[in-house]
C-alpha cells in the first residue's frame, strides 16, 4: 500500500523471538536479554588538510554602510524632523 511517499507493508503477527519465561511470583514475564556485541572496530585513514590560505583582507562595503545615513538624511528634508538623525 502506498500511502504519499510511504510505502506500507501488511504481515500477519509474529510473535516475538525472545527468551521470556514467567517470574518467581507468577505476576509477570522476565526477559532474558542475551548480551549486546560490539561491531568490528573499522579501519579508517585520516589525512590533514591542507594549510589555509592568507588572509585576505576584505574593504568595508562603504555603499551598504552609507546607505541607512543618506536616507535619514532624506528623512529629515522631506519631514523636517532632526529627531530622524538620532534613530
Amino acid at each position: 500500500i502506498a500511502v504519499g511517499n510511504s510505502l506500507v507493508e501488511l504481515v500477519r503477527y509474529a510473535p516475538p523471538n525472545a527468551a521470556l519465561k514467567w517470574s518467581e511470583d507468577g505476576v509477570g514475564l522476565d526477559y532474558n536479554r542475551p548480551p549486546r556485541l560490539r561491531p568490528p572496530e573499522r579501519q579508517t585513514s585520516f589525512r590533514l588538510p591542507s594549510r589555509p590560505r592568507d588572509y585576505e583582507a576584505r574593504p568595508l562595503p562603504w555603499l551598504m554602510a552609507l546607505t541607512p545615513l543618506v536616507g535619514a538624511v532624506v528623512a529629515v528634508l522631506v519631514f523636517q524632523r532632526w529627531y530622524y538623525l538620532i534613530m
